[in-house]
């Protein structure tokens, strides 16, 4: 297991939660 594959693994589940997050956020402003 080397380093940069766990970061390179590490980096798209950022974005994921980033994208996720936003996503909840836009359905608490609709209901809102």
């Amino acid at each position: 297991m080397k380093p940069t594959h766990k970061a390179a693994g590490g980096s798209p589940m950022g974005i994921w939660v980033l994208g996720f997050v936003s996503i909840l956020m836009d359905i608490s402003s609709e209901k809102i």
